[in-house]
């Protein structure tokens, strides 16, 4: 594998006219160091992960600021061996005893109208909206709902963490959302972030994206997708315990895997 060492960040404002905070700064150094953190291309999870960070430091800045500098891993299409040393990758945890289902979007969704629905979402959810920071130029657009369950139960589970009636007050803001996406950006994605509880207490991250979604894709994908999925998740679950993470496409009433991810943040087609 090829290394490199590239600022990935700093308290300086940046393009999109935002700042991080010294402390957000410091907190992205732990994480890095004691986990694996994929690298992808342009934040498109459509695309398997090009690389990992391995390290990183926090340094001061002549100007009084600060940065992140890291180490990278570059795959370059290499077979990267197996090596159990204690990291596994950057995957965040939802517990699903708090029957919890959280609303999840980016910067395209930075207008008044999307954030008031975002909002109203949040409201009926019990959860405020989570924002992801992403600093391509231009990041596809991606419109999730994030929630942990049993394997078996995603559907059932899902509908019990909101509520059918609430369900019907998120979907309706969900379709509204949808239709302002198709008109604020060209390249668009819906997903479920699913997290799937292992028996050894480590969680399976399932995502299923719907491309250039419609309305009618929300209820596809957080009802009939997620039935769906309930007949395909347990294969993985029991698979193999170092897989982290599998990433499908639902299109036309099929699920169709397009990666997965081992703990260590390699992509499965590069197992040695």
């Amino acid at each position: 594998m090829q290394t490199a060492k590239r600022r990935i960040a700093s308290s300086h404002v940046d393009k999109q006219n935002e700042v991080i905070a010294v402390e957000a700064l410091r907190g992205l150094v732990e994480t890095i160091n004691s986990t694996y953190v994929p690298m992808s291309q342009e934040h498109d999870p459509r695309i398997a992960p090009v690389g990992r960070v391995v390290s990183a430091e926090l340094v001061a800045l002549p100007d009084g600021e600060h940065a992140v500098d890291a180490v990278m891993e570059l795959f370059e299409g290499e077979s990267v061996r197996y090596e159990p040393n204690g990291r596994r990758l950057a995957v965040r945890t939802y517990n699903a005893d708090d029957a919890t289902v959280v609303a999840r979007y980016d910067r395209s969704f930075d207008d008044d109208e999307s954030l008031k629905l975002l909002g109203e979402v949040g409201e009926v959810l019990g959860v405020e909206p989570q924002q992801e920071l992403k600093k391509s130029v231009e990041p596809v657009s991606v419109l999730a709902l994030v929630g942990a369950f049993l394997a078996g139960q995603i559907s059932v589970g899902f509908l019990q963490a909101i509520g059918q009636d609430a369900w019907e007050k998120v979907k309706e803001r969900y379709r509204k959302l949808v239709v302002r996406q198709q008109a604020l950006s060209k390249d668009r994605i819906l997903m479920a972030d699913l997290f799937l509880a292992r028996g050894d207490g480590t969680q399976l991250n399932v995502q299923v994206l719907v491309e250039q979604p419609s309305i009618d894709d929300v209820e596809a994908l957080y009802e009939t997708a997620m039935r769906r999925l309930e007949e395909v998740a347990p294969m993985y679950l029991g698979n193999s315990d170092t897989v982290a993470r599998v990433v499908f496409e639902y299109r036309d009433g099929k699920l169709t895997e397009l990666y997965s991810v081992r703990d260590d943040g390699v992509p499965l087609k590069l197992i040695q």
